[in-house]
């Protein structure tokens, strides 16, 4: 018998009029609090405790984002990387930077890897 979320990607996708050949791989999902728990250390010790919230909502926002804009579920963890490198530690910061994931995640890999040569990337 069919896995019922196959099934219904399958008819989601079919409606979008692409064709999807699901094979079963065992794919585990990881939920939204698991990979909200999984960030919190890095981005406690990032912003510190008082924004962490915050920012965890923001990622959070990005996921939601992410999947409307691209059909995964989150980004790819080295994009959540990039993000909270061109946060420099700053909330205004991270929202600049997700926003650019989003937009183009290209371009904020350049901005990451700019500050993490020790440039000033703009945000």
């Amino acid at each position: 018998m069919p896995h019922p979320a196959r099934e219904l990607m399958w008819a989601w996708w079919s409606a979008c009029g692409v064709i999807v050949v699901v094979q079963d791989v065992g794919v585990t999902t990881i939920g939204r609090a698991a990979r909200r728990a999984a960030r919190t250390p890095k981005v406690e010790a990032l912003l510190g405790r008082s924004l962490a919230q915050a920012a965890l909502d923001l990622l959070e926002l990005t996921d939601l984002a992410w999947h409307d804009c691209y059909q995964e579920i989150t980004p790819p963890e080295s994009v959540i990387d990039d993000i909270l490198v061109c946060s420099r530690g700053e909330l205004a910061g991270l929202v600049q930077a997700a926003r650019l994931a989003v937009e183009d995640c290209r371009d904020l890999r350049l901005a990451a890897d700019a500050v993490r040569v020790g440039g000033d990337a703009a945000h």
